[in-house]
């Protein structure tokens, strides 16, 4: 397994897949100064929260344009989105991290998954000042 990634068992989440049968996938652009610089070997873990508790599945480093892309996230069915009933909790919660030396920690940062859909999650790092 190359060093630059980690993916997490998800043996120990029976319930949670057969709940979240969908996938959608997630992309995040990790950069500084308003997103003028991508900061590359950035590390970025993403969890998913289950009865509030993140639980890692992801933990990735930027490549040289500040992108982990292709995270592909259990999600609620399609179909919990298109009944009333059910419409305000058809997305999956996760939180991501992401920490690089000489930089500030952007720490579990809420981001919900819809089943078919790519969510871009754009990433700003302030620089540490010494």
């Amino acid at each position: 397994m190359p060093t630059n990634y980690q993916d997490f068992s998800l043996d120990h989440l029976g319930p949670f897949l057969a709940s979240h049968p969908g996938r959608g996938t997630m992309r995040i652009q990790v950069s500084t100064a308003d997103a003028a610089f991508p900061i590359p070997d950035a590390v970025v873990e993403v969890s998913a929260v289950i009865d509030g508790t993140p639980l890692p599945i992801y933990r990735r480093k930027t490549n040289q344009s500040g992108i982990v892309d292709d995270l592909i996230l259990p999600a609620k069915p399609r179909s919990a989105s298109q009944r009333q009933e059910t419409a305000s909790q058809s997305g999956t919660l996760y939180t991501v991290t992401v920490t690089h030396p000489g930089f500030r920690s952007l720490t579990d940062k809420r981001v919900v998954i819809y089943d078919g859909v790519e969510t871009i999650f754009p990433a700003s790092l302030q620089p540490i000042m010494t």
